[in-house]
């Protein structure tokens, strides 16, 4: 009973027939209370792949603009600035309001659109990391906008780059790093455009050892905003299904990240982006190296790439069990 419930306000994605035929719920209603009690009584219960998530039709809208975003720019050399900033950025900062972070980007995962469901993650995960940091309300729209238009400069990349099933030439990815320089130009050539916003298409890419690209350029040299859509781009890339590759186990995700703190990403950004990240998980369920199934309850403050894990009647505490490895998050 408590199962379904959790279904209550979710979208049905089929219609409901009962088992000798009748008609019982149509597709696309939200279901309610009564719903659930209704489909309980006839012995129906319902499973994850029944319902839409609410933020599942916003996800898909969205991408669907930003990629007539991105043909619009490609013929036009320039975006339409009004249309991002009064339709886009609010639906960005609406997602932005879940916290449960996992399961908005499981609904990003697609390894058909991810060009433009990359520009909407990374534009949800900067905008939750400008609010994790205190940022205004007149900032966190500046961040957003700017997280979401990062990679416009991808529309100067030839398609046979852009697109490409595996790993880029050394020729390629010089071409590719390219982007970074169209979209500063792009941006500069729209209408009305903060500053900010060429500045983050320009600077994503740099790091705070000067190891990056284009300009190596250091710490101080770096915007701020720009050391924000960095770590969100990193961490959205890493976990995203790609058409070459499937995203690594959870616990290498989170080492990789965890390493970055060291010369090339912002160590006090991503300090506080990782213990958020971490304390969202604590309620989620995990399956561990080993096999073993568990929920996670506590998140070490000093060490919070590994939890304690509830398999059980036991708990396993990851920081005294090193071999033992968070393989993935269930949503």
């Amino acid at each position: 009973m408590a199962i379904q419930q959790a279904f209550i306000g979710k979208r049905l994605k089929r219609d409901i027939i009962t088992r000798d035929g009748r008609f019982l719920l149509p597709k696309n209603i939200s279901l309610q209370h009564v719903d659930v009690k209704l489909l309980i009584k006839h012995q129906i219960f319902l499973e994850k792949e029944d319902v839409a998530h609410p933020e599942e039709a916003i996800i898909q809208d969205t991408a669907g603009q930003i990629k007539e975003i991105f043909q619009f720019a490609k013929q036009n050399y320039q975006i339409p600035l009004t249309e991002v900033e009064r339709v886009l950025t609010p639906a960005i900062y609406e997602l932005s309001e879940n916290q449960d972070v996992f399961s908005i980007l499981s609904l990003l995962q697609s390894k058909d659109d991810y060009i433009y469901k990359h520009n909407i993650g990374v534009a949800i995960l900067s905008t939750l990391i400008g609010k994790w940091i205190n940022l205004s309300t007149e900032q966190l729209s500046c961040l957003c906008t700017a997280a979401l238009l990062h990679d416009i400069g991808k529309v100067g990349i030839p398609n046979h780059i852009l697109n490409k099933p595996g790993k880029l030439t050394d020729t390629e990815f010089e071409i590719m790093k390219r982007h970074t320089h169209f979209g500063h130009e792009l941006l500069r050539n729209t209408k009305r455009c903060e500053d900010v916003y060429s500045t983050v298409a320009l600077q994503h890419h740099e790091r705070e050892d000067g190891s990056g690209y284009p300009y190596h350029l250091k710490a101080q040299q770096i915007h701020p905003f720009s050391k924000i859509v960095a770590i969100a781009d990193v961490f959205h890339a890493i976990t995203s299904k790609r058409v070459y590759r499937d995203p690594p186990p959870f616990h290498e995700v989170i080492n990789q990240m965890h390493a970055e703190r060291f010369g090339k990403l912002n160590p006090h950004i991503l300090h506080t982006f990782m213990n958020q990240i971490m304390n969202s998980l604590v309620g989620k369920s995990a399956l561990l190296s080993d096999g073993r199934e568990g929920i996670i309850t506590f998140i070490h403050p000093f060490y919070p790439t590994t939890p304690i894990i509830k398999t059980g009647d036991e708990f396993v505490d990851l920081n005294t069990h090193p071999s033992v490895h968070i393989e993935t998050v269930f949503p």
